[in-house]
């Protein structure tokens, strides 16, 4: 944070968000672990409007209250970060790891990209909204029926038919930004996670959470990539959509050659 005085030093670890001022040459670094952030492992930061940090620490199934995107300001000198809105049907209890970036040209805006914890979480809400079950009344009988299922009726089984959980470690969603990342959203008009990875093909485990990878254009605010295990894919925002674009090329290996030997005679 070259902005600030004296500059500041921002890390995403293995256990922690940390920070430090930038101390003179030949001085040790004081590292610090900034408040009203969880200490857990973070692969994600970035840089927001007015020396905001924003940072996508990895989350717990059982902690979903406290998973999701942060962001930070400096207060008399320290970082202090608080917890992001987030809108639309995101589960935080699916929240596994995430990758951030903002745009350098308006760093109001950015986006993130989530991995699947790999666990469902009993949402009714969720499962109607699967199911395509939109207007009043919503019960669990007309949900049944909709879907297939017959009695005897298990909500915990129905549920889990409309609205399964995703394996750990594929993508669960795309979110994006306009506020410098106080609140957050799935990418797309309709603000729904299902929609906003809609891919031309599927990107694959994200290995680990060794290869989730995401980035804004530093000129246009509405165009993004991101790299999972396949990929990467170009993400632009439109007015009615947000349209994805696989780049991702298929080497042709060259023809092979005839090898031709030709006699010489030594004199």
């Amino acid at each position: 944070m070259p902005g600030l005085q004296p500059p500041k030093l921002v890390l995403g670890t293995n256990s922690a968000v940390l920070w430090a001022d930038i101390p003179a040459l030949g001085h040790d670094y004081q590292l610090n672990i900034p408040a009203g952030i969880p200490q857990n492992q973070c692969l994600g930061l970035a840089a927001g409007p007015d020396n905001r940090v924003i940072a996508t620490p990895t989350g717990a199934p059982d902690k979903a209250d406290a998973n999701g995107a942060y962001f930070g300001t400096w207060l008399f000198g320290k970082l202090v970060m608080q917890r992001a809105t987030h809108l639309g049907d995101i589960d935080l209890g699916r929240w596994r790891c995430a990758v951030v970036a903002s745009c350098a040209g308006n760093p109001s805006v950015c986006y993130a990209a989530v991995s699947a914890s790999g666990v469902a979480t009993a949402s009714l809400r969720r499962a109607f909204a699967a199911a395509g079950v939109v207007t009043a009344p919503l019960s669990v009988q007309r949900l049944a029926q909709t879907s297939g299922f017959h009695r005897p009726i298990s909500l915990a089984a129905l549920i889990r038919r409309v609205d399964p959980p995703q394996g750990n470690d594929l993508l669960y969603a795309v979110l994006a930004s306009q506020d410098g990342g106080a609140t957050w959203a799935p990418v797309g008009p309709n603000r729904q996670v299902a929609g906003s990875i809609r891919l031309s093909r599927d990107p694959g485990v994200a290995q680990g959470d060794w290869n989730l990878s995401i980035s804004v254009s530093p000129v246009d605010p509405k165009l993004m990539a991101l790299g999972w295990r396949i990929g990467p894919w170009i993400g632009r925002d439109t007015p009615t959509a947000f349209t994805w674009r696989n780049t991702a090329t298929i080497m042709q290996r060259p023809a092979p050659r005839a090898l031709i030997s030709i006699p010489i005679r030594m004199e």
